[in-house]
């Protein structure tokens, strides 16, 4: 697109400017070309705010600019081959009267080498409702170029939206619906007299975030914004949070629905590896985004499973501000009918417990194991070693730096309390089986209850599968694909053998075939379908992780796919 100069240029009459020529032919007489002559139009034309919403014929909308201090920014880039000195020139008009001119910047930004020029547009210079364009062209005040590059047309929208109005069938203000754990659906009524509504964003029971905050989805039937179902976990009173927010950006005040949610009168108590509370067994895997989502028998193999916790909430990657589970120990369970299910991790020399959200007061959008609701796990430093004469241990480590393996096994001492098993290095490199007895938030004491060999083995917990009421332990032997199974067991007087959940003497052969090349993790979390024997879970090489049923024991049934890669 090309438009006459700003103003009238003068020029040599056609015989001197021939003669001008020709001295320079001659080398009399040189000088840098102008920047009229090379500078072409800009490239790379921008603006701050970015219009939001454009469409075919338009950038979209901006939002309220401070009439006193703001601005609206222009920028383009501008360069003269030959090297001449060249700034630029930016337009804005108003397209609602006619394209006139009502901001001239003049020449700006001049230079001599390649550079991004930039003018600011004061903010009382725009009307709200009123649509505009910019332009730019490169040159200098007694040069103008010729060539003029169109930047955005937008719309400005000033005005806030309306506060959104909120209601619930399922959890109506004064109680009379659903109980607490159940989920819910929340309609929201909302209007925007200038550029439109984008969303209605909301959260339960928590400040609305600053960007990425849940939107309602729009029903064209009802002509209302609506949220998917939402899990309320805490009985009481709970509230939820509501702003509206324009095509241009601008966001309402807050709306506040409080309501009443009774308690449950005949809960569902939650199996152990139940994460949800649906009553399934729950297996985790780290996706391919980072995240880490569950799987259970009612999940599709071919989707994408649950979130369990979004990326940002694993470890921070070496080298990068992004976040992600993998590679992270991971384990979960709970102690009883009555827990919910917790998930540990190690990474480093720390170990993190995070609580299970489905008890608390968040809507579970953002997964069950969230950062804001977790804890340090500190590490004992009472530790026993029934092997050896003292009873005691032997490089027994001062943080969790050691760890190999993670392995949340529930009740095992009896005390019903979430204990744990690792499988830890000494100093010479020997893999051995600990026992961590759990207190109401940490753990108060190890117990060295293998102390060789354990670091060629995958160890974990199916829970309770022999029925006396405490976990059990298998285990896949890496060198031969076999699997053991570590009965719990008494002493005479009544009180729990630990040590049987490490004796080799005492185990027993219920699996084969499991071989690392094929399936190179392997784990179990319990009775996975509900047939109420425990099974094994393995991810193939491939990515594909498939359940393998129990049946009678002494071995598995063929496998079944649970989660695609």
């Amino acid at each position: 697109m090309t438009r006459k100069p700003f103003g009238a240029a003068s020029r040599l009459p056609v015989l001197a400017s021939a003669l001008i020529a020709g001295v320079l032919t001659c080398g009399v007489l040189a000088a840098p070309a102008s920047a009229v002559q090379d500078a072409g139009a800009p490239t790379g034309l921008r603006m701050n705010p970015t219009p939001k919403n454009g469409t075919a014929d338009s950038c979209g909308y901006i939002g309220r600019v401070n009439p006193t201090v703001g601005t609206v920014d222009l920028y383009a880039t501008v360069e003269s081959p030959s090297g001449a000195n060249v700034g630029a020139r930016f337009e804005l008009t108003d397209v609602t009267a006619g394209n006139a001119v009502v901001w001239d910047s003049g020449w700006v930004s001049v230079a001599s080498n390649r550079h991004e020029a930039q003018a600011f547009v004061p903010g009382s210079t725009f009307v709200d409702g009123k649509t505009y364009a910019w332009n730019a062209r490169a040159g200098v005040a007694t040069d103008p170029g010729q060539d003029v590059a169109a930047g955005c047309t937008f719309t400005v929208d000033a005005t806030a939206p309306s506060v959104p109005t909120v209601s619930s069938s399922d959890f109506p203000v004064n109680g009379g619906g659903k109980y607490a754990g159940q989920s819910g659906v929340f309609e929201f009524s909302a209007a925007d007299a200038g550029s439109g509504v984008a969303a209605v964003e909301y959260s339960l029971n928590g400040t609305i975030p600053v960007g990425g905050a849940h939107e309602a989805t729009y029903d064209a039937v009802s002509g209302t914004w609506k949220t998917p179902p939402v899990r309320v976990g805490l009985w009481g009173s709970n509230r939820i949070f509501a702003q509206t927010r324009d095509k241009a950006g601008n966001v309402s005040q807050q709306a506040t629905y409080t309501f009443y949610v009774p308690d449950d009168p005949s809960p569902q108590l939650p199996q152990p590896g139940d994460i949800d509370g649906n009553r399934r067994v729950d297996v985790l895997v780290t996706g391919s985004d980072g995240a880490l989502r569950m799987y259970d028998q009612g999940d599709d193999p071919a989707g994408a499973g649950r979130l369990a916790s979004l990326a940002s909430e694993g470890r921070r990657l070496p080298g990068s501000e992004l976040r992600s589970w993998a590679g992270l120990l991971v384990s979960h369970r709970n102690a009883n009918q009555y827990d919910d299910d917790n998930l540990y991790t190690i990474s480093g020399d720390m170990m993190t417990k995070y609580r299970n959200a489905r008890g608390g007061m968040g809507d579970l959008e953002d997964g069950y194991f969230l950062g804001q609701d977790t804890m340090m796990v500190y590490r004992p430093y009472q530790c026993a070693d029934p092997g050896n004469t003292n009873q005691a241990c032997v490089d027994f480590a001062d943080d969790w730096s050691q760890v190999r393996q993670l392995v949340a096994t529930g009740e095992a001492t009896g005390d019903t309390r979430h204990d744990l098993l690792t499988v830890e290095v000494d100093g010479s490199g020997n893999g051995r089986l600990i026992l961590f007895t759990a207190t109401s938030n940490s753990f108060s004491r190890a117990t060295v209850i293998g102390s060789t060999g354990w670091g060629n083995r995958d160890v974990m917990s199916p829970g309770d599968v022999t029925g006396d009421g405490l976990a059990d332990v298998w285990t896949r032997d890496r060198a031969t694909g076999d699997i053991y199974q570590y009965a719990s067991a008494r002493n005479a007087d009544g009180t729990v053998d630990v040590a049987a959940l490490g004796r080799d003497q005492n185990r027993t052969l219920i699996g084969t075939g499991f071989d690392t090349a094929a399936y190179p993790k392997v784990s179990t979390e319990g009775d996975f379908d509900g047939d109420g024997k425990a099974d094994v879970w393995a991810q193939a090489a491939g990515g594909n992780v498939y359940t393998f049923p129990g049946t009678d024991g002494t071995a598995f049934g063929p496998a079944q796919l649970i989660a695609g890669s």
